[in-house]
């Protein structure tokens, strides 16, 4: 509903702004807002509300309506007045939560109040209750609004025992930080997270409370303390935030994306040369961003909307402002950027929905908020008596499972009878029947396995939980990779219902499971995304001048509204002598003609951002392209995935520049001018005073011409500014709109789901829906991964069952403060601290991974870990005595300036043995994918990918340890990197990536690393180095053993040492015998052991030619065909029989003779070709001139000059808008029909605003803001309404007269010309008039500028000054007298305008009844033209009418046409619509009266063209053998009347397919029609033709030639006008009355009729007063309006000179 009244907006304006409203319209406009607001479309109903606010609709109709409601409970039943008092309670709550501040004043709820509380109805009580808190909830926004500060500091927190409560309601909190907050000294209110088994929270607030602000600090810490302490100018290696520090860095410009506008900033790279980006986690997607150009005192905050590291190398990045904040005004200053660490989009969803859970939408209180560790069963079986659950397939049983009672568990079948074991059993059991279930799964144990078979029970058996059908089970896994592997387990059980959210995923078999398969392209969409683009398109237009004003000199058109009447004028007198010579008349005014070629300037010489940036940074070895170097997992792109959930809604939508565009506009300026442009040098621009003083723009000398030309090009350019910014909020409504409605979609396709697959982020981005799903089930996988937040956040009120399954003893939560983590316990996950309370926690306990000696590390931290019997069977790995083996190295890590930059670490020596150890083991015969290299650090990561090349390394992944969770490898290979003289050991202290690290291999695991050091630093590295060692299986070298020879044995301690085995053997050759009889001279090697892959050294020794006794020049190859004798001998080529030299091994017959070609071209040039190759395959590049009869010449190659060749020559013609037509002589054929012009129309409307359409379509009635006031109030609506009068008395007083009149009316008294008595604050006189506001300048201490001369009357010292109010400009009274009377009586309909600045005069006491008269004539304007609109319903029947009469009178018109493009291709299978169905097309949409005014002229050309084709019929086909169009015969040739009917028919075909375009411009409907009468004309010539060649009649030889050259000129010559019309006209009926023929009727030229427009200069009043835009006769009185181009009507004016009159019907 929402959409629909936005829609229709203008007319829903108009209703609720009406004066006067039916109370059955109100009814139903009470009950359309009230069901309204059931939406999820937030976006369009705060846009219906704010269209409401302020309106007459909620300041009288609606409390007069409420005051009436027990009159109309009277007319109703009981169930109809239920739903409308309903309705309305609904419409006031949904404003009080969206409009909260005008709640108290817009919305009359306490009249609904005093009237519901005396209506006594049965079952009106909770309405009572309703609207009472609703006034409670006013008056307590009220006292809100009256407290002038709130508390912005909290209490600092001390360690108490008894914790004290929060000194806010954390639901007040805003998300974002503010200045206040940011610049606080004062520490934030915290408290620890309850993890103890004896620890409990007070309430679900207490709860909600303690994460909230836990999670909120730990995005706001690092950037509120970092800050700090740049503000204190703490030393960098002294802070304790680490925070990335950008300084001057600017806004660019704006970039437009499917979620709103973006902003392209520039980074200074001189200090960003050598970071790495592809690795860097610096200005990732979503990092916040803290922006300041004040040291702080003022920020401004945004995060990366799109990050490509290509780009960052440049120096660009994409950012959005939070909040929508615009920066198109931001754009010249300089920022110092901070960088937050903290991924704020994953902030922000999770924090909005902790503030709005409640009691009563909050499930599982129990345990998440009083930890009870006894767990009852899902609500969906206790509601039932007993539930019988069907796990055959679960259980991969066939009997005795297909009907266990679910909570019995000796229903169950035994163990030993499924294919489970026990510990996989038991937690199988717990899943199904506890509606909270915890299961830890050690590494290999198969979690996610015992997780589908849960699901699959589930599913199996969904008949349970979702009897309705009406719910889903939703999957939530913390990455892309553990969710796609989830539900592809998913998809081998349940092919149907299964959604997966976020298009991140890497599975081919999910594709077609993606939410964005599932949803379906909505007419609504497409209507918002064409207001995007047409919004889109408005602003590259300004954009597009705003960028133009900067490089070159603007038109003299674009400054048509800055420049005065006065100087345009000046201007144009000169403007059409120039054009003609070629010249700009500013360019000319300017001098600018004087400068020398060589000062110009060049776009190419112009320096880009791109090579700005380059020059400031070295790129040094960090940002290398290693084309032949490993793929290696790149960190930012993980992370990046990671966070979006699909194609990343902020990519711009089309190609857009994001560098400054005017760098793209060449110029022919120096660059001193460029420099004035810009404002870098020191000429200013004039003053509006100086500006005063300008009579004759010709007569200022340079310097002050480009001073004036610098005044208006500011306020140009201002105006440009202007509108982007306006532009910029209303693409950012759009945008909202279309999230809305994309949401939308997205809900009706998940709604049909039975599984829905999400990230924790798209779970936190998705709770909305997720609300609106209502998921019973909840299964969340990697749960030890996620903060507790995330989790609690995708519960919803309807969630009956939770099952957590992951491994807190793996990888934990990340914050970002370490702090939060240590001393508040925020690094500790639900899963985690449900199994602290108490709660059962099933751990698997076998696992079916890791070999024996691999699982053997795992004991340290799970002591109860077994192996499951398959590892046992595993074969050793090859090439190595020890399956797994720790190398220990005392080699001191890397100190480099990229590893500072990343925060990182790397160890080359650790990398080049890891290396050649990788490469040992491909050459054993692993394959790369079985091997995989792991490190703790990305600085490895990259170290790694430098030494290991991709011709020998493809395939083998290189990633940091954190990316690999949950994944595993036949081999892997781990470098720890820590080896330092600090004893500092890092990441690998922390017991839970060890864990990760160490259990990822299944068959070998090889690690390399300082063990003396991690022993010295960490008790579990010390457990694991020395059980190593009880095993022999840690040492400084790692033991090779040759396969084929055993005996053979290498001790590599570093990457030099498996030089010993070159081919991963030893030093042995191979010897292995060939097929073809040769041995293998390959040293010993252990792959292809078969040498099925190995090639022959050895030369060939085969004879080949006996007479030239040469031999074979290959390798041996064994079962192959030798080589031909190559000696080359002199031989008879016989297809062409030239002598050529032939190797001796080749026939003649298919050798290619090399000598040049001699043969002919069609085109009669030589072929460029050897003997040998096709002639047709050439194109002939001689350069050739060709001559066209347009005059134009041309030289291309000759293959490019071709008969159908046409000129291209730049057209250069004014156009009838006075823009210049950009076609060129082909497009506009030869100027007789122009291309449509792309200008915009910038023409002044009645109302002065400009508009800002493009120049072909009619200006329609004004869209902005209406801008008449008075000194009572201001117009609220749009300029195209009509205004209502003020109905307050007047207020022009004054001590010798009063206006009794209302302000509205023509006042009834006279000016007073007396002086004004009152004193200035500077206790001087006043210098204005009794009765005027006094004006702000005094005669003494302003008195410069109260006697600068403009009229001649200022230095008079009795002289009297009027202030006008518009613009605040003071001006000599007697002259300002003048200035205002000596028009008031003309017929002009525009508005008085300043003299100095032309501001229109709005409001003005002295001038009233002027300035009252002319808003009056701009009202008539309005009515005139909504009058018009209102009949477009008649003139729609009419025109239907129109068309069917031709459809019967011409039934070809309804016969579908091929279109150019495809008469070009002569494609007989594909045509173009009929101009009869373009026409009901058109005609069966609404449109406007210019639109249907259009189509008037565009049908009665129509019927012209079938006119003239009825002649055609009668004139030249009844003439033919069968009467009607045929197509071209080759077997015979076609007569002479029936190719000129088809020419005719052709020319007609073309004429009519530019005719049926949508709103073709005037000036293209009077070209078409020009180019009809030469149709017409040619037409009559071909007749004569015809019967010439047919020999019925004889004409002159003289008439004869002039008819063919006539005939040409018809057909592509220039464009003729009327007098040769008449002549050719008069011509052509000698000839035929010459030959007894009957004269021809004179053509006929059809008039076309302008459409009604709201242009000034186009409305002037008739004699009786009527507004009108006609030429004829007034459409009120019939008095006479005159054409421009006759004499006046008698008493009738045109509004402007220099404008043409327009025309209507």
């Amino acid at each position: 509903m929402a959409m629909t009244l936005l829609k229709y907006r203008d007319s829903f304006e108009v209703l609720v702004n009406a004066e006067d409203i039916k109370e059955d319209w109100m009814t139903l406009l009470v009950e359309i807002l009230g069901k309204m607001c059931d939406t999820m479309m937030t976006q369009n109903l705060i846009e219906v509300m704010s269209i409401c606010k302020g309106s007459a609709l909620m300041a009288t109709h609606l409390p007069k309506y409420i005051l009436n409601l027990p009159f109309i409970k009277e007319d109703m039943n009981s169930d109809q007045f239920s739903l409308l008092v309903e309705c309305l309670i609904t419409f006031f709550k949904e404003w009080l939560a969206k409009l909260p501040h005008s709640f108290c004043h817009d919305v009359p709820i306490d009249k609904l109040s005093g009237v519901i509380n005396d209506i006594d109805v049965k079952g009106f009580e909770k309405y009572k209750k309703e609207v009472e808190t609703l006034l409670l909830e006013r008056r307590e926004q009220i006292r809100k609004e009256r407290v002038v500060e709130q508390a912005s500091k909290w209490p600092k927190v001390k360690p108490q025992e008894v914790e004290p409560p929060p000194p806010n309601d954390f639901r007040e909190i805003s998300i974002y930080p503010s200045e206040t907050e940011i610049n606080s000294e004062e520490r934030p209110f915290l408290r620890r997270n309850k993890t103890a088994e004896t620890e409990k929270y007070k309430d679900l607030n207490d709860y909600l409370d303690v994460q909230f602000r836990l999670l909120r600090e730990d995005f706001v810490a690092p950037l509120r303390e970092g800050i700090r302490e740049i503000k204190k100018k703490v030393p960098k290696k002294s802070r304790s935030q680490d925070l990335n520090i950008y300084e001057n860095v600017e806004i660019m410009n704006t970039g437009y994306t499917m979620a709103g506008v973006v902003h392209s900033i520039r980074l200074v790279m001189k200090n960003l040369g050598k970071i790495p980006w592809e690795h860097s986690k610096r200005l990732l997607y979503g990092s916040f961003l803290c922006l300041s150009k004040d040291n702080f005192k003022t920020m401004l905050f945004a995060t990366v909307a799109n990050r490509k590291p290509q780009d960052l190398r440049s120096g660009k990045l994409d950012i959005r402002f939070v909040d929508d904040l615009e920066g198109t005004h931001r754009m010249l200053d300089k920022y110092v950027m901070v960088e937050s660490p903290a991924y704020f989009e994953a902030y922000r969803p999770i924090l909005h929905q902790l503030q709005y859970i409640t009691t009563d939408t909050f499930p599982f209180q129990e345990y998440l908020v009083h930890c009870n560790p006894d767990v009852k069963p899902p609500q969906y079986l206790k509601s039932k008596n007993q539930v019988w659950y069907d796990l055959r397939e679960t259980l991969s049983v066939l009997e005795g499972a297909d009907k266990v009672a679910i909570c019995d568990f000796e229903t169950w079948p035994d163990v030993d009878d499924v294919k489970l074991n026990n510990s996989q059993f038991q937690a199988l059991k717990g899943a199904l029947t506890k509606e909270f279930s915890v299961i830890q799964g050690p590494p290999g144990t198969g979690k996610t396995y015992v997780g589908l078979k849960i699901v699959r029970a589930l599913l199996d058996n969904k008949h349970v939980w979702n009897e309705e059908k009406k719910s889903a089970m939703l999957m939530v896994c913390y990455t892309n990779h553990a969710l796609d592997q989830f539900l592809e387990g998913v998809l081998k059980f349940q092919q149907t219902g299964v959604i997966r959210v976020g298009g991140r995923s890497s599975s081919e078999s999910l594709k077609a499971h993606n939410l964005q398969e599932h949803t379906q392209p909505s007419d609504s969409k497409r209507w918002v995304k064409q207001e995007m683009t047409k919004c889109q398109d408005a602003i590259q237009r300004a954009r597009s001048k705003l960028a133009r004003s900067k490089r070159n000199i603007l038109r003299l058109g674009d400054l048509h509204s800055y420049v005065g009447p006065k100087h345009f004028d000046q201007f144009k007198a000169k403007e059409s002598i120039l054009n003609l010579q070629g010249k700009s008349v500013l360019e000319n005014w300017l001098g600018l003609e004087q400068i020398p070629v060589t000062m110009r300037s060049s776009l190419n010489e112009t320096p880009t951002a791109e090579s700005v940036a380059d020059k400031g940074s070295s790129r040094e070895d960090a940002n290398e392209v290693m084309e032949d170097n490993i793929e290696v997992d790149r960190d930012a792109e993980i992370i990046q995935n990671q966070r979006l959930l699909g194609e990343n809604q902020f990519q711009l939508l089309k190609k857009q520049d994001n560098t400054e565009r005017e760098k793209q506009y060449p110029t022919n300026l120096s660059e001193d001018h460029l420099k004035v442009l810009a404002g870098e040098s020191k000429l200013q621009p004039l003053t509006v005073t100086q500006l005063s003083k300008i009579n004759n723009v010709w007569n200022l000398p340079f310097e002050d011409r480009w001073r004036l030309y610098l005044f208006w090009l500011r306020l140009f350019q201002s105006y440009c500014q202007e509108e982007i910014s306006q532009r910029n909020k209303q693409y950012e409504d759009i945008c909202k709109r279309f999230t809305e409605i994309k949401t939308q979609g997205e809900l009706h396709a998940l709604k049909h789901a039975v599984v829905i697959g999400m990230t924790t982020t798209g779970a936190a981005k998705y709770r909305a829906l997720l609300e609106e799903i209502k998921p019973t089930i909840v299964v969340v996988e990697e749960a030890a991964e996620v903060l507790e937040a995330h989790i609690i956040t995708s519960l919803t009120k309807n969630t009956q069952h939770l099952i957590l399954i992951g491994d807190h003893q793996q990888l934990r939560p990340n914050p970002s403060v370490y702090t939060l983590a240590k001393d508040y316990h925020l690094d500790v996950s639900l899963f985690e601290r449900m199994v602290n309370s108490g709660m059962t926690c099933y751990q698997l306990n076998t696992q079916h991974r890791m070999r024996p000696e691999i699982a053997r590390l795992m004991r340290f931290i799970y002591e109860d870990l077994q192996d499951h019997e398959e590892v046992h069977t595993y074969e050793d790995v090859k090439g190595v005595s020890k399956n797994i083996y720790f190398i220990n190295h005392q080699v001191l890590e890397d100190e480099s300036e990229v590893n500072d930059r990343l925060k990182s670490h790397s160890n080359k020596h650790e990398a080049t043995f890891i290396a050649a150890l990788c490469e040992y083991f491909i050459l054993q015969g692993y394959a790369p994918h079985e091997i995989t290299v792991l490190t703790m650090y990305t600085g490895q990561v990259i170290t790694l990918q430098r030494t290991m090349p991709k011709d020998r390394f493809e395939g083998v992944r290189v990633t940091a340890v954190d990316n690999f969770q949950g994944e595993e490898n036949e081999i892997i290979l781990l470098s720890l990197v820590r080896s330092n003289k600090q004893r500092k050991i890092g990441f690998l202290a922390v017991k839970n990536r060890v864990c990760v690290a160490l259990s990822r291999a299944r068959k070998g695991f090889y690690c390399i690393g300082n063990f003396s050091l991690l022993a010295e630093k960490s008790e579990l590295w010390k457990r694991i180095a020395q059980d190593m060692k009880d095993h022999n299986a840690i040492g400084e070298a790692l033991e090779l053993v040759c396969t084929k020879h055993p005996d053979r044995k290498i001790h590599a301690r570093v990457a030099d040492d498996f030089k010993s085995a070159p081919e991963g053997g030893c030093t042995l050759p191979c010897k292995f015998r060939l097929p073809c009889g040769h041995s293998c001279t390959r040293v010993c090697h252990p792959d292809d052991s078969d040498h099925a892959l190995y090639k022959c050294q050895k030369d060939c020794s085969t004879e080949v030619c006996s007479e030239h006794q040469t031999k074979c020049s290959k390798k041996c190859h064994f079962g192959e065909v030798c080589l031909l004798c190559p000696v080359e001998v002199e031989k008879k080529i016989p297809k062409c029989e030239h002598q050529q030299l032939v190797p001796c091994g080749i026939s003649v017959e298919t050798f290619k003779c090399q000598k040049k070609c001699w043969n002919y071209l069609p085109c009669r040039h030589l072929c460029p070709g050897k003997c040998w190759e096709e002639c047709a395959l050439f194109q002939c590049e001689k350069i050739v001139q060709k001559r066209f009869e347009c005059g134009h010449e041309i030289e291309k190659p000759c293959w490019e000059v071709s008969e159908y060749a046409q000129c291209e020559e730049p057209c250069r013609a004014t156009l009838d808008c006075g823009h210049p037509c950009v076609g060129d002589c082909r497009e506009c054929k030869q100027g007789r029909i122009h291309v449509p012009c792309e200008a915009d129309c910038n023409r002044r409307r009645v109302c002065l605003h400009p508009c800002k359409e493009p120049c072909t379509t009619n200006c329609p009635p004004c869209p902005e803001k209406c801008e008449n006031r008075c000194s009572h109030s201001r117009c609220p609506r749009q300029c195209m309404e009509a205004c209502a009068p003020c109905r307050e008395p007047c207020a022009w007083v004054c001590p010798h007269f009063k206006c009794t009149k209302l302000c509205g009316e023509k006042c009834n008294r006279p000016r007073c010309n007396e002086s004004c008595r009152k004193k200035l604050r500077c206790s001087h006189p006043c210098i204005g008039i009794c009765g005027e506001p006094c004006p702000k300048l005094c005669r003494i201490c302003h008195e410069d500028e109260v006697t600068q001369v403009y009229f001649g009357t200022e230095q008079d010292k009795n002289a009297r000054f009027i202030e006008l109010s518009d613009c605040e400009h003071v001006v000599e009274v007697t002259a300002m007298d003048y200035w205002m009377d000596k028009d008031s009586g003309s017929d002009d309909i525009k508005l008085k305008q300043c003299p100095i600045c032309q501001t229109p005069i709005r409001i003005s006491y002295r001038y009233a009844d002027i300035v009252k008269e002319k808003l009056a004539d701009i009202e008539k304007v309005k009515a005139r033209m909504n009058k018009e609109e209102k009949n477009y319903q008649r003139l729609t029947v009419e025109l239907e009418r129109i068309a069917y009469s031709l459809e019967r009178k011409y039934p070809d018109i309804s016969r579908q046409r091929k279109s150019s493009s495809e008469r070009k291709h002569n494609d007989e299978q594909m045509f173009s619509s009929s101009s009869y169905d373009i026409l009901m097309g058109w005609l069966q949409q609404r449109k406007t009266m210019a639109e249907l005014s259009t189509i008037k002229n565009q049908m009665r050309i129509l019927i012209q063209i079938y006119k003239i084709r009825e002649r055609m019929k009668l004139d030249l086909l009844k003439k033919t053998r069968y009467g009607v169009l045929t197509p071209p015969s080759a077997s015979h040739s076609d007569d002479v009347f029936l190719q000129a009917a088809r020419d005719i028919d052709e020319a007609l075909d073309h004429l009519e397919e530019d005719l049926m375009k949508f709103q073709v411009s005037y000036q293209r409907l009077v070209d078409i029609r020009d180019e009809l009468v030469c149709v017409s004309f040619s037409l009559n010539i071909r007749v004569i033709q015809c019967k010439i060649e047919e020999g019925s009649i004889t004409v002159a030889s003289d008439q004869e030639k002039w008819l063919k050259t006539l005939g040409r000129k018809l057909d592509a010559g220039q464009k003729l006008g009327k007098e040769a019309f008449d002549h050719i006209e008069g011509t052509i009926n000698e000839i035929r009355e010459e030959c007894d023929l009957e004269s021809l009727p004179a053509e006929e030229r059809i008039k076309i009729f302008r459409p009604m427009n709201f242009s000034q200069g186009l409305w002037h009043k008739c004699p009786n007063g009527h507004p009108s835009n006609v030429v004829g006769e007034c459409p009120e009185c019939g008095a006479a309006v005159g054409d421009r181009s006759d004499t006046l009507g008698q008493g009738n004016q045109i509004a402007t000179a220099g404008n043409e009159a327009m025309y209507t019907d």
